[in-house]
């Protein structure tokens, strides 16, 4: 009985960690601005993903709990199901990682600040814009630096484009036939 207290006690948390995260900290979800101004966090995605896996790791728990008597006792199914949901929580952090940045822009630059790394550019250190299908942003800058976005996971990307066709009035063209390209 013990280990199917703990067992439950795993799932529980699995699905709740995500929702507790994304309240305690809302700014991460939020994009707040405009083409002159702005900050935002990272797309829902990454505290969803081991909410989406929850179902799958349950099911996969479920089944093996109630599989035939042959494939081993309930002490050793339960430590299986166990072990299922600790490699979900493992798998779950570099995602939970990842989703604690923050993108901000103002009339000097961008400012993309991550758990690992912190990277300022000035709109004027930007040598060339790159667009990848659906996918993103890369800013290469004159220092040979790259910063990338990426359409799926940050909110605020229109309002970053936004603010560089605004500042760099020479990229502009670029941006812009890079956008209506994807249109058609």
């Amino acid at each position: 009985m013990d280990h199917l207290l703990i067992l439950l006690a795993l799932f529980v948390g699995l699905i709740a960690g995500p929702l507790v995260v994304a309240k305690l900290w809302p700014s991460r979800r939020r994009c707040s601005g405009d083409a002159t101004a702005g900050e935002c966090g990272s797309s829902p995605v990454f505290w969803g993903t081991a909410l989406g896996l929850s179902p799958f790791v349950a099911v996969t728990a479920a089944l093996i709990l109630a599989g035939p008597e042959a494939s081993g006792n309930l002490a050793t199914k339960l430590e299986i199901a166990a072990a299922l949901f600790g490699m979900l929580g493992l798998l779950s952090i570099p995602l939970v990682i990842c989703g604690f940045h923050t993108w901000k822009w103002n009339s000097d630059g961008l400012e993309f600040i991550g758990v690992f790394r912190r990277q300022s550019v000035l709109w004027n250190d930007i040598a060339s814009v790159r667009r990848f299908k659906g996918m993103g942003w890369t800013l290469r800058t004159t220092r040979g630096s790259k910063l990338s976005t990426s359409s799926g996971y940050v909110p605020g990307e229109p309002l970053i484009i936004a603010a560089l066709v605004a500042k760099r009035t020479d990229l502009a063209p670029s941006i812009i036939a890079a956008l209506e390209d994807e249109r058609r």
